[in-house]
């Protein structure tokens, strides 16, 4: 009797030992789990913020300008209608400033000028732009680029 009695014994320490070691593993998997979920969190907020920031010290990168123009009735002025795209993912800009540069018939740069588009422009948009500028003597072509914006 003392023979199947240490057997029974044995055999429940074992199972002891085997319960014993899967709640060890399932609470070790648990931490771990766990850890590496708040790890990502913050690992994915931090790349938020490191893009946003990235996008925001360089909005030339992100802003795109373009266009067309046309000379009003008198002939004074150039009417353009333009376009802003911002291609930031997550940044959002205000107050556009384009350089405005006037070409003769012979592509020969007469005049620049920066013109302020007051607007906010959000991340992944594009918005149409309407501008009046004075038109320089021998002035026939007109382009416009972004050259500064305002995080917004």
């Amino acid at each position: 009797m003392s023979d199947s009695t240490n057997k029974s014994s044995k055999g429940k320490t074992y199972v002891l030992l085997f319960i014993a070691a899967l709640l060890l593993i399932a609470g070790g998997y648990w931490y771990v789990k766990k850890d590496s979920s708040s790890f990502k969190k913050d690992t994915y907020e931090k790349q938020i913020k490191s893009l946003a920031e990235m996008e925001k010290s360089n909005p030339v990168k992100f802003l795109q300008a373009g266009g067309d123009f046309n000379k009003n009735l008198i002939g004074s002025k150039y009417k353009i209608h333009g376009k802003i795209s911002n291609k930031a993912t997550i940044a959002n800009f205000k107050d556009i400033t384009l350089e405005v540069a006037f070409f003769s018939e012979t592509k020969t740069l007469i005049e620049k000028r920066e013109v302020v588009v007051y607007d906010v422009f959000p991340a992944n948009n594009t918005k149409d732009f309407e501008l009046k500028v004075d038109r320089p003597q021998g002035s026939k072509n007109v382009t416009w680029n972004v050259v500064s914006a305002t995080p917004y």
